[in-house]
C-alpha cells in the first residue's frame, strides 16, 4: 500500500519516546480494569493454568507454649437472622431451623414485624386458638429448638399509632408470660430501630421499655444505632443515648463493601477494608463509653466481609478465610453476631437493592445446601476459649478437647480476579508452624480443610454447567460434595519433641 518495506516505513515515521505522549491513562482505560485480566486469561494455555505459582520461599512460625494463655475470650452469642417473623411459617424455613439447631446450636432467633397482618388475620377455624395462635406455635417451636426470640421493631415501618402499638405489646406480653412462663419470656431481647431520633422516638422508646419491664423485668430492651467508621455516631443519636438512662443493649450493622469500587483494578482500596469490622466494633465501644454506656452489650446483627457484587462473583470469590478471621476478631470485642438463615430470606429482605444483597452472610442456600459460613461456625466452635498464640494468619488455642491450630490465608483483592483461578494461584502461601513445649504423649490429630475444593457449593454447581437445581438426585449430590475435607492421624511426642 505504501510502496515501502516495513523498515523504511518505521524509519520515516519514527516517533519520540513515550514520555512525550500525553493523557496516556485515558488511552489505556481497558488496562485499568480488572476485566482486562479476565480477557487476558483466555489466552493462557491450559498447561500454564495448571502451574501453581506460590509465594516465593515460605515462612516458618516457632511457637513455644506459654504457661498462661495470652487471652481468655468469652463465648459470643449468635443470632439466627430470619427477616420477617412470618417467613418462619414456611415449611422450608422450619426445616432449616431444625437443621441449624441440630448442628450449630444458635442462641437467638432474630426477626422483625412481630405483629404482622399474617398473624392478626385469623381463619374462622382457628378463632378458638386466640389472636396469638400462630405466634404461639412459632415461639413454641423456637423454645423446643433452644432459640430465644430477639425482636426487632422498625418504628417507621411497623408502628402506625404509638398508643395502639404499646397497647398491643402489653396485651401480647401478658399473654406470653401466661403461656410460656416468666423464665422463658424473661430471656427475650428487644431492639428498636429509628430513622429519626427525635422526641417521638424518645417517647416511644420509654413507653416500650416500661411496658416490657412491667411484664418481664429481666427481658432486655435496646436500640439499633446507625454507625460507620467514617462518620461515627451522629449528634442526634448521641444525644438520644445520653438522655435514655435505660438502654440494656446496642445493635449495629457493618458492611465494608460500601468502601470499595469494584471497577478499580488497584487493590489498595480492597486492602483498605482489612480489619474494617474489628475497628468498627472497637470504635463503637469507645463511642458508647463516651455516651455513658460503657460495658453495654453490643450485637452486630448484619455484617459482611469483602464480597462480590454480582451473582457470579459472589460464588467464585471464595472468602471463607475472611469470614473466619472476622468472626475470630469480632467475638473478642462484642456480645453477639448475626447470621442469616438462608439466601432466600436475605434476598426477600433486600428486594429494593440494584445489586445482590451484600449486607449479610447466609448459612444455607436453597434446598438446605450448606454454605461456607455454616462450616466456618462449626470450625470456630472447635476453637478453645484460651488463646495461646496468635498471628496475622494463625491462632493457637486450648480447650476441653486439647489444642487447636487454625491457619488461614485472608487475601484482600478485587473479587473480580477470582473469576480466573490462574491469578489467584499467585496468592498461594506456604507456612509451617513449629510448636514446642507440648506435653509428652500420644496425640490424635484431626485436620480440616475448607477451601474452594472442599466446602464450596458454587464450584460443584459450575461443574454441572450451571443448570437449574430441580432434581432430587442433583440436590443430594451437591449436599454431599459441599463439605470440608477431614484427615486423621496419630503422633507420639516424647520429652525432646
Amino acid at each position: 500500500m505504501y510502496n515501502q518495506t516495513p523498515a523504511e516505513y518505521r524509519g520515516l515515521h519514527k516517533k519520540e519516546p513515550f514520555q512525550e505522549v500525553n493523557n496516556i491513562s485515558e488511552q489505556y482505560t481497558l488496562v485499568n480494569s480488572p476485566h482486562f485480566l479476565i480477557e487476558l486469561s483466555k489466552y493462557i494455555s491450559q498447561k500454564d493454568r495448571n502451574v501453581i505459582v506460590k509465594e516465593s520461599g515460605g515462612s516458618t512460625v516457632h511457637i513455644k507454649l506459654p504457661e498462661e494463655p495470652v487471652l481468655v475470650r468469652d463465648k459470643a452469642q449468635r443470632l439466627l437472622v430470619m427477616g420477617q417473623l412470618e417467613y418462619a411459617l414456611n415449611e422450608e424455613v422450619q426445616a432449616e431451623l431444625k437443621l441449624i439447631q441440630e448442628q450449630l446450636h444458635f442462641e437467638y432467633a432474630y426477626f422483625t414485624n412481630l405483629f404482622s397482618p399474617s398473624f392478626t388475620i385469623m381463619d374462622p377455624i382457628l378463632q378458638i386458638g386466640g389472636p396469638y395462635y400462630k405466634i404461639d406455635a412459632l415461639f413454641k417451636e423456637f423454645q423446643r429448638l433452644g432459640l430465644i426470640p430477639f425482636i426487632s421493631v422498625e418504628f417507621e415501618k411497623e408502628v402506625v399509632s404509638c398508643p395502639d402499638y404499646i397497647k398491643m405489646l402489653d396485651e401480647f406480653l401478658q399473654h406470653a408470660v401466661s403461656y410460656f412462663g416468666d423464665a422463658y419470656v424473661g430471656k427475650w431481647q428487644f431492639e428498636l430501630v429509628f430513622a429519626k431520633w427525635d422526641q417521638t422516638a424518645r417517647t416511644f422508646y420509654q413507653q416500650y421499655f416500661q411496658t416490657v419491664k412491667r411484664r418481664a423485668s429481666t427481658a432486655k430492651v435496646g436500640v439499633h444505632v446507625p454507625y460507620s467508621l467514617e462518620k461515627g455516631l451522629s449528634v442526634p443519636v448521641t444525644e438520644f443515648l445520653q438522655q435514655m438512662d435505660q438502654i440494656d443493649l446496642v445493635c449495629f450493622s457493618c458492611n465494608p463493601n460500601e468502601q470499595v469500587d469494584f471497577t478499580d483494578m488497584d487493590n489498595s482500596s480492597f486492602k483498605g477494608v482489612k480489619n474494617h469490622i474489628k475497628k468498627s466494633c472497637m470504635e463503637l465501644k469507645a463511642n458508647l463509653s463516651s455516651a455513658g454506656l460503657a460495658g453495654t452489650p453490643i450485637y452486630l446483627t448484619n455484617w459482611n466481609t469483602l464480597y462480590g457484587n454480582t451473582v457470579n462473583l459472589s460464588g467464585t470469590f471464595f472468602r471463607s478465610a475472611l469470614i473466619f478471621k472476622d468472626m475470630l476478631d469480632v467475638i473478642k470485642e462484642i456480645s453477639g453476631l448475626g447470621f442469616w438463615i438462608d439466601t432466600h430470606s436475605l434476598e426477600k429482605s433486600n428486594m429494593d437493592n440494584e445489586d445482590i444483597a451484600m449486607n449479610g452472610i447466609a448459612l444455607l442456600y436453597y434446598y438446605q445446601i450448606k454454605r461456607p459460613a455454616f462450616f466456618n461456625i462449626q470450625l470456630i466452635a472447635k476453637i478453645g476459649l484460651e488463646i495461646l498464640a496468635e498471628g496475622e494468619d494463625f491462632v493457637l488455642t486450648k480447650g476441653k478437647q486439647g489444642y487447636q491450630l487454625a491457619i488461614y490465608n485472608n487475601s484482600y483483592v478485587n473479587p473480580t480476579y477470582s473469576v480466573e483461578s490462574f491469578f489467584l494461584s499467585s496468592l498461594t502461601k506456604e507456612k509451617k508452624i513449629m510448636i514446642s513445649g507440648l506435653p509428652s504423649g500420644t496425640y490424635q490429630i484431626r485436620k480440616y480443610i475448607l477451601d474452594r475444593n472442599n466446602g464450596a457449593f458454587y464450584f460443584n454447581w459450575l461443574n454441572l454447567n450451571q443448570q437449574y437445581i430441580y432434581d432430587q438426585e442433583i440436590i443430594t449430590y451437591l449436599k454431599q460434595r459441599a463439605y470440608p475435607d477431614c484427615k486423621s492421624m496419630r503422633k507420639t511426642l516424647n520429652r525432646s519433641s
